[in-house]
């Protein structure tokens, strides 16, 4: 498969209650690259690759709030993009096998993506 197409269109709105794997709050802090709304998320595993993502947006730009042991806040308005393109980006992203669900993210809002030692990936949007 050469490319891939996202179709959207559709506001996301609600609450779920994460069940505190790691590969599920991966996949739930990544999200938070979808708005710049203030996110708050809670039962957040304190595991060295979670710990790892959530230093990795930070980095990016995103403001984060510790609220408890095991919770915290998450406000993207103002993410760097030019990050990606840093040695920074690419030696932490390397780190963490699971930066790899920041793209879906990343491609939604922003239409682009780098992964670690890999050329820019970038959202058509039918044109």
């Amino acid at each position: 498969m050469n490319s891939f197409e996202v179709r959207g269109g559709k506001k996301l709105q609600g609450e779920i209650i994460p069940q505190g794997a790691k590969n599920e709050a991966l996949q739930v802090i990544s999200a938070v690259l979808l708005t710049p709304e203030e996110v708050t998320i809670h039962n957040i595993p304190n595991i060295l690759d979670v710990n790892l993502l959530i230093d990795l947006l930070d980095d990016m730009g995103v403001k984060i709030k510790r609220l408890s042991s095991d919770g915290c806040s998450f406000k993207a308005d103002d993410v760097n993009i030019d990050y990606l393109h840093s040695e920074a980006f690419k030696k932490k992203s390397g780190r963490l096998r699971g930066s790899v669900m920041l793209a879906g993210a990343m491609l939604a809002r922003y239409k682009k993506h780098l992964f670690p030692n890999q050329e820019a990936i970038k959202s058509g949007g039918g044109d």
